[in-house]
């Protein structure tokens, strides 16, 4: 029996030369190309047997051995792509994405992104639902921006397919672009109301817009129309956790982990809601199992890191969020953590130098920071305090 995974990983590794031959070929019918190929070999070798001279002989033997290649290169073409289908059939989602999605472990989500990679090239989406289908695939590997460029393309051949708003509202979130986010939401909820995955994802937008009591209002709504749904539980415990009740977001988190037990996403955010309640060594504890699950998550790492800090083991906090900043280099907030842990172990200039730079980057890192306790050394420093207070205030203030 041939492994799947193994084959594709591999082949995706060596692609280049049947990607070549296959696109030689194009669209036409793949069972007349084999046979034009089987006959022109056997038209060689008829030549070969009738050939005389060893010039001749060994001319016509080139072209054989040179068709064999071909059909050679095309029989593996087939055998990928046949095969990157099937794997790719098999760990889509085939409809509506939800939010807070459990998420396929790092070494799956390579192999399938190389898969949809190989299917991309070779047998390119043609229709609006290829193009949905082919979108849940990148978005299922964490290639948001081409899970969006398929989204957009079903959308121009089938402009008001609800989940397809919604699985491109779902992307647009991933990718901090919450406004344009919740448009698609509210358009997929005019055609599909009552729809509790739009609704809980919906929720989730208002939620990063930091309309909480509205995201609580759609969460509650999908949670009557499917009680037993974990990832709204998750998505309604972090809306909660920002309103300040924790003990409901707690209960969120826990009975989502009676559904998911080892969902790392969930553990984290429970991990989250007890550092915010300043019950530290439980929150390690879940930050740890969440590592465990999911070794290299960069938000994770963060949140440990913090949670460290708070214990005043600061050297371990540091490790965590240099990983953190490692892995997301482009997330701002890993560089706010950062700033905050180095502030309290009293490393007041390289604190103010990573402030700076989150807040460059995310300007309500400022607002964040203004307040922030963990910035008292820096705030309280005689050479460096005022230059915090000009960092942290109002722009032309």
């Amino acid at each position: 029996m041939v492994d799947v995974w193994a084959f594709v990983k591999d082949a995706a590794k060596g692609a280049g030369s049947i990607l070549t031959a296959w696109r030689r070929w194009g669209q036409e019918d793949r069972t007349e190309i084999e046979k034009t190929y089987r006959d022109e070999l056997s038209v060689l070798q008829d030549e070969l047997n009738d050939a005389e001279s060893d010039e001749e002989k060994a001319r016509i033997g080139a072209e054989i051995k040179r068709v064999r290649d071909e059909l050679r290169s095309f029989h593996r073409a087939r055998r990928e792509l046949l095969l990157s289908k099937s794997l790719v059939q098999r760990m889509t989602p085939k409809g509506a994405i939800t939010a807070g999605e459990a998420s396929l472990p790092q070494a799956e989500r390579e192999v399938l992104g190389a898969a949809a990679s190989v299917v991309a090239r070779l047998d390119p989406p043609e229709t609006a639902e290829a193009h949905f289908l082919q979108g849940n695939t990148f978005y299922t590997v964490g290639d948001y921006e081409k899970a969006l460029q398929e989204y957009n393309r079903s959308l121009e051949l089938r402009p008001d397919h609800p989940y397809t708003l919604n699985n491109r509202g779902v992307t647009l979130d991933d990718l901090k672009r919450h406004d344009e986010a919740l448009a698609d939401h509210n358009r997929a909820l005019e055609l599909r109301s009552d729809d509790p995955t739009v609704l809980n994802n919906r929720g989730n937008s208002l939620q990063q817009l930091r309309r909480y009591e509205e995201a609580l209002a759609d969460h509650n709504r999908a949670l009557e129309l499917s009680p037993d749904d974990p990832r709204t539980l998750n998505n309604r415990g972090a809306t909660l956790r920002h309103l300040q009740r924790y003990d409901e977001a707690l209960a969120d988190y826990n009975r989502a982990l009676e559904l998911w037990p080892d969902d790392p996403t969930i553990i984290n955010n429970r991990g989250v809601t007890l550092n915010s309640r300043q019950r530290y060594d439980e929150a390690l504890a879940e930050f740890n199992r969440s590592l465990e699950l999911r070794p290299d998550h960069a938000t994770t790492l963060g949140n440990r890191g913090t949670t460290l800090a708070r214990l005043k083991r600061y050297g371990e906090a540091l490790a965590d969020h240099n990983r953190a900043v490692e892995l997301l280099p482009d997330d701002p907030r890993q560089v706010y953590k950062r700033a905050r842990t180095l502030s309290l172990m009293g490393r007041l200039e390289e604190s103010l130098e990573q402030l700076r730079d989150a807040i460059s980057r995310e300007p309500e890192c400022r607002q964040m920071a203004r307040d922030e306790e963990d910035f008292e050394n820096l705030r309280s420093d005689p050479a460096l305090g005022p230059e915090f207070q000009r960092l942290v205030s109002e722009p032309g203030r």
